[in-house]
């Protein structure tokens, strides 16, 4: 895959500065909105796994203080 800067269009001119540039912005809103979208997910997987009795628990083989102790990481980790 070609970058953009190397990108060229069929009349063989590269893109102008300021298409690359809209490029480079919609990466960049794409690769957070991923990024948000990942840290909701572990989140709300967290959450659930907070909620688990200790039967469920001891099905995935986690022990409470595991459990609570990965419930309590901040959205970042």
């Amino acid at each position: 895959m070609m970058t953009i800067e190397t990108m060229q269009s069929e009349y063989g001119t590269s893109f102008p500065k300021r298409a690359r540039a809209h490029v480079r912005i919609a990466s960049w809103f794409a690769t957070v909105w991923a990024w948000l979208m990942w840290q909701s997910e572990k989140s709300r997987t967290r959450i659930a796994l907070s909620e688990l009795t200790d039967s469920q628990l001891d099905d995935i083989g986690v022990t409470r203080a595991e459990a609570r102790r990965e419930a309590c990481q901040s959205f970042w980790n």
